[in-house]
């Protein structure tokens, strides 16, 4: 198996800076089944740390993951009410639990050619507005590097209040202060993962391209 190889056979995912693997994945490089991982986690507890060997989403910290890995195409089961995400050192203690040649091997790769690299953000930035994922207008036309009025004009086309809302006051200052914008705003738009999927489209039509590398190889949740 090649180094290279690997990351071509999975969506490469990055959660609080840190490349992870779901449990999913892991199965599939390890050459085993889903069961398998989770029996042997489930035996093997308490040598693992949540934070430090596995991150465990559920809730709106579930809801908000399977909104942003649409875009890269990592499919989550709607049925799914927990998620467990592997980190580097997870992923070495299952290989240690199973200790097979494949599951060294393929570690091995993974640490050089997966885990080895540097999360970098390669896709329009999220932000947090009442635990909801949102971005603004800046940030679209920063990442396809056009003018933040080409984004203005498509507005009026989508629907307010289901794909984007505009916000001023007290809404204004939540979102400022939850992601430490520039106090000095006075009024902003947010616009929510449907309003954002139709500006991308809208903008791609009209030959502008993320300008950022590889947009959906790494998503990078904060």
């Amino acid at each position: 198996m090649d180094n290279k190889l690997i990351p071509s056979k999975i969506n490469v995912v990055a959660y609080k800076n840190e490349f992870v693997l779901t449990t999913e994945q892991l199965a599939m490089l390890y050459g085993t089944d889903i069961k398998n991982i989770q029996m042997n986690f489930s035996n093997n507890k308490e040598r693992f740390k949540e934070g430090l060997h596995y991150h465990l989403l559920k809730g709106e910290q579930l809801k908000k993951f399977k909104l942003q890995v649409n875009d890269i195409g990592l499919q989550i089961s709607p049925m799914t009410r927990s998620l467990y995400l592997w980190t580097k050192r997870g992923a070495s203690r299952h290989s240690k639990i199973l200790d097979t040649d494949m599951s060294w091997n393929v570690f091995d790769r993974l640490e050089e050619s997966y885990f080895g690299q540097k999360p970098t953000e390669k896709n329009v930035k999220m932000l947090d507005y009442l635990d909801k994922p949102v971005t603004i207008v800046k940030e679209i036309a920063k990442a396809y590097r056009c003018s933040g009025k080409v984004i203005l004009d498509y507005l009026d086309c989508i629907p307010k209040g289901e794909d984007y809302d505009g916000l001023m006051g007290e809404d204004l200052r939540i979102l400022k202060e939850d992601n430490s914008l520039d106090k000095s705003i006075c009024n902003s738009y947010v616009i929510y993962p449907s309003g954002l999927k139709k500006i991308k489209r809208y903008l791609e039509k009209r030959g502008y391209k993320l300008a950022l590398e590889n947009p959906k190889e790494v998503l990078l949740i904060q």
